[in-house]
C-alpha cells in the first residue's frame, strides 16, 4: 500500500470515528486534502475516477497523465491546476445527480 493511500485510509477511519461520536449540536466540517505531488493526487482518486475521465475534463492527454501518475514526469503548475479543475468538474457532475 502506498503511503498516500495509508494516510488517506487513516484519515477516513478518523473521520468515521468523529462523525459517529458527534452530537446533534455539532456543526458542519470542511475537509481540505493537500497532496504533496500530482502522482499522489492521481493515485488517491484512481479508485473512483479513471485517468480517461480526468483526461476528458482537463484536456490533458491520458498518456501524459499516466506519466504524471507514475512519477515519470512532473507537470508544470498550470498543468497541475488543470488536473485539479478536471477532478473538481467530475465531482460537481456527480453531485448534480438527483
Amino acid at each position: 500500500m502506498r503511503a498516500s493511500h495509508s494516510r488517506f485510509i487513516i484519515l477516513l477511519q478518523f473521520l468515521t470515528f468523529c462523525t459517529s461520536s458527534m452530537t446533534s449540536t455539532a456543526s458542519a466540517y470542511v475537509f481540505e486534502y493537500n497532496f504533496m505531488d500530482v502522482a499522489s493526487l492521481l493515485r488517491a482518486y484512481e479508485p473512483f475516477v479513471s485517468l480517461a475521465a480526468i483526461s476528458r475534463t482537463s484536456g490533458i492527454n491520458q498518456h501524459l497523465l499516466s506519466h504524471y501518475a507514475n512519477g515519470m514526469k512532473k507537470p508544470r503548475p498550470q498543468q497541475r491546476e488543470r488536473i485539479v479543475q478536471g477532478i473538481h468538474t467530475i465531482g460537481k457532475e456527480l453531485l448534480a445527480v438527483v
